[in-house]
């Protein structure tokens, strides 16, 4: 059984497993993830200890519009002043919140493009690649620039947002129902 399989058809297929098989499929469908995530954070948790440089620095401190709360005054950036204003009010003035968040989005988009190889490749054998694809996305250098640079949080959203309605209109394409059109509707 794929590991994307439509909801109604995993679901079906999951509750006619055995307790002991349901817990082998669930162990062996996060691992991948737990690859990545993990070689995501030996590549990149190190940022947490960076400080705000070039254009952070007049993004993140004195910035009015951000010490006001005023994102909808940023016109085409005011979703992502927006997003600015709750990292920091969640987690301080600093800069480790937002590298915090940065790294999560790579890792998301990591995990994301993952999903989406996986199910271009139509074949459980074939996922070794699609894996081998997201952990060297997540830990190539040229990709530490969205955990380190704390404004290159917008293209980290862009991305993962892509990917998602790529993936959903793929389902949808094949077979899928109109919730994955919502979703792909959402994601753009």
């Amino acid at each position: 059984m794929p590991l994307l399989a439509g909801w109604s058809q995993g679901a079906v297929a999951i509750e006619s497993m055995a307790d002991s098989e349901k817990s082998f499929y669930f162990k062996a469908a996060w691992r991948p993830f737990l690859w990545i995530i993990a070689a995501s954070a030996l590549a990149h948790l190190w940022c947490l200890g960076s400080v705000f440089f070039l254009d952070d620095r007049v993004t993140f401190q004195n910035n009015p519009l951000i010490e006001s709360g005023r994102f909808w005054e940023a016109s085409k950036n005011s979703w992502t002043y927006l997003g600015y204003i709750i990292q920091l009010r969640l987690f301080g003035d600093g800069p480790m919140g937002i590298h915090l968040v940065n790294w999560f989005i790579h890792t998301s988009v990591a995990c994301m493009l993952f999903v989406l190889a996986r199910e271009l490749l139509e074949d459980s054998k074939k996922s070794a690649l699609a894996l081998f694809a997201a952990i060297l996305f997540v830990v190539h250098p040229l990709g530490s620039e969205i955990p380190n640079y704390a404004r290159t949080q917008d293209l980290a959203w862009v991305t993962l947002f892509s990917l998602t309605a790529s993936w959903q209109m793929l389902r949808l394409i094949r077979g899928g129902n109109w919730k994955n059109g919502i979703w792909m509707i959402l994601a753009i």
